[in-house]
């Protein structure tokens, strides 16, 4: 087993590094392919030899076996956050006691104690001891045992039990030795992170960015005194020095970003694919398409909030930087000046229109719900003709549109209803999020709450497999005043799964749609709500481009500006009384469904852009 006093902090191999950064000092102003290391002392095998010489002797009789043994705890390293100690631990029989007087057992091709010898620590863990390896001696006449391996502890003490009898056996506090892992393993983690931000083009506030660098120097050069064995190094030095550096790296803070440039794009961007569909005139498919996707790229980066932070914060997507911001500016210059224009004849569309918003009307019959998979295949291919209507029919001919009619005649066609059991019921908890403020992520939501500090909820019943509609101007989706619902999310889904849908009718009104489901009937379902700055919907791209945003429809293209709020045509239940939504007492489009109040709908349908105003 091997431990290094002080683990090299290696530069070397983690990346390229082509230009010297200011603020460095000299100790890394290297090319990182001469291997360069910092604190890089020889290996020290943790053995008898080892334990000895860094732990107090604890001498111990034992009556039964009627001899002397000694044993050597030594504290190898604490962690400074919860103080748990790594322990190295051995024992030395003093003659006339060996090891046939203990016991030996076989076991992994090791030379056991037996299992009446032992070690106990943390409370309840219980672990056996061996033989040391290094004592050469034959297999009854051995003295040196040993845990095999270090164990973790909390508290001062352990117990050892040892031919019958049991000790309490000391835990030294400290390390004998300085202990410069946790400030090596915070040096070289900054460090990297902070190469990999730089590399890929952020720029950070300079005072800030100083800073870090300044401690990143002081704290190579503190690990380099303690592998020269400086005496003068105390344990709390080490640790103060860490906590500084942590603070000084999470002190860094990014430049604003610039999105003038992009926005100048973009607005020129709309300008020009207004043009598209105009007076038998089209941009072609490719150029056309090109655009989008940079038009895509531009309206992601200009929604995003400037970073508080150099590091991602673990959600699997990278940070965006201002390099990426130049980029998408160039990108959108060269989409657009690359648009070219063709002559055209828009394919009539009108048909596959009038299936589609028939389908979009298409609920099961009263006490049934749609059976999977083909409730997922039917709103699949409800979403990919909604992007056709919306998007690709100005570049669709008589084919394309044909086998997408036929594509959705099949999906109609194959939904299949089954009878939901009407005593399944359970409650869809709704609740309403927004961004936390000066939150490290745009993604850490907090709940919105009432004058007395709680959680506002709203909470409706459903049907194990019901088809559920909610309207957006339903009063289940609460107005907050300063934001503007974003995204639904049914049982904590990303929208990866699509469990929330949202469709829009021939009039112009949109519904959420989901299907109803638990796991637990008595703990219900979640259906989380997330808001957005702003009274009014951002503009986004539709699918394939961006999802999670709300259209408006304008001929050949989808724009995003706000939801449509207008009162809905009142349904009357059974009884004739218009049905009221739970916990709201106010009466909207709540159609009777299956014999329990049906609501229609949470979404996330799309759109390209914002229209300028006539």
């Amino acid at each position: 087993m091997k431990k290094k006093k002080i683990l090299a902090i290696a530069i070397g191999g983690i990346m390229s590094v082509s230009v010297v950064l200011p603020g460095i000092s000299t100790i890394h102003k290297m090319n990182v392919n001469s291997g360069f290391t910092v604190n890089a002392n020889e290996s020290e095998e943790i053995n008898f030899e080892y334990v000895k010489k860094h732990s107090k002797e604890q001498s111990f009789y034992n009556s039964n076996k009627g001899g002397k043994f000694k044993i050597y705890v030594s504290t190898l390293h604490v962690d400074p956050l919860n103080k748990v100690k790594e322990v190295a631990i051995y024992g030395k029989l003093e003659i006339p006691l060996m090891s046939q007087d203990i016991g030996v057992s076989e076991f992994d091709g090791k030379l056991g104690l037996g299992d009446e010898n032992f070690i106990k620590y943390n409370g309840a863990i219980k672990s056996f001891l061996i033989w040391a390896p290094e004592d050469k001696n034959g297999k009854y006449d051995k003295q040196i045992f040993k845990h095999d391996g270090n164990i973790f502890v909390r508290g001062d003490s352990i117990t050892l039990t040892l031919g019958g009898e049991e000790y309490t056996l000391k835990v030294p506090d400290k390390p004998m030795t300085i202990d410069g892992s946790f400030l090596e393993n915070a040096v070289t983690e900054h460090w990297g992170n902070y190469m990999a931000a730089v590399n890929a083009g952020l720029e950070i506030k300079k005072d800030t960015k100083d800073a870090y660098l300044k401690k990143n120097d002081e704290a190579r050069s503190l690990l380099e005194k303690i592998n020269k064995g400086d005496v003068d190094i105390t344990q709390e030095q080490v640790e103060k020095m860490r906590k500084e550096l942590n603070e000084a790296f999470g002190n860094m803070i990014p430049e604003p970003f610039d999105r003038s440039g992009i926005e100048k794009q973009l607005k020129i961007a709309d300008e020009m694919l207004d043009k598209n569909g105009k007076n038998g005139k089209r941009y072609t498919k490719e150029t056309y398409y090109s655009l989008l996707d940079a038009y895509s790229v531009g309206k992601d980066l200009i929604s995003r909030e400037d970073l508080k932070g150099i590091v991602t914060s673990k959600e699997g997507e990278p940070i965006k930087t201002h390099r990426d911001f130049r980029k998408a500016e160039q990108d959108l210059i060269d989409k657009i000046k690359n648009l070219k224009m063709e002559s055209y004849v828009q394919t009539d569309v009108s048909d596959l229109e009038e299936a589609y918003y028939n389908a979009v009307e298409k609920m099961p019959k009263e006490g049934f719900g749609y059976a999977e998979p083909s409730r997922t295949e039917f709103y699949d291919t409800l979403d990919k003709i909604d992007k056709m209507l919306k998007i690709d029919k100005i570049y669709a001919d008589r084919a394309e549109i044909d086998r997408a009619k036929e594509e959705l005649e099949k999906a109609v066609g194959d939904l299949q209803e089954v009878k939901l059991d009407m005593s399944a019921k359970f409650n869809v908890h709704v609740k309403y999020m927004h961004k936390m403020k000066d939150a490290v992520s745009p993604l850490i939501k907090e709940y919105f709450k009432d004058e007395n500090g709680k959680d506002i909820e709203s909470t409706f019943e459903a049907v194990q497999g019901q088809e559920v509609r909610i309207p957006l101007n339903s009063p289940i989706i609460k107005k907050f005043k300063g934001y503007h619902p974003s995204t639904f999310h049914y049982e904590s889904d990303d929208t990866t799964l699509k469990l929330v849908r949202v469709i829009k009718t021939k009039d112009g009104r949109q519904h959420v749609v989901f299907r109803a489901n638990a796991k637990n009937m008595t703990a219900g379902a979640s259906l989380g709500i997330f808001y957005e700055d702003g009274e009014i919907a951002p503009p986004a791209q539709n699918d394939p481009l961006k999802p999670n945003a709300r259209t408006e429809e304008d001929d050949n293209y989808r724009i995003a500006k706000n939801i449509k709020t207008g009162d809905l045509s009142k349904k009357k239940d059974e009884k004739g009384d218009v049905a009221k939504l739970p916990e709201t007492g106010d009466n909207d489009d709540v159609m009777a469904a299956c014999g329990t109040l049906m609501l229609a709908g949470f979404g996330v349908a799309v759109a390209i852009r914002r229209k300028p105003k006539e």
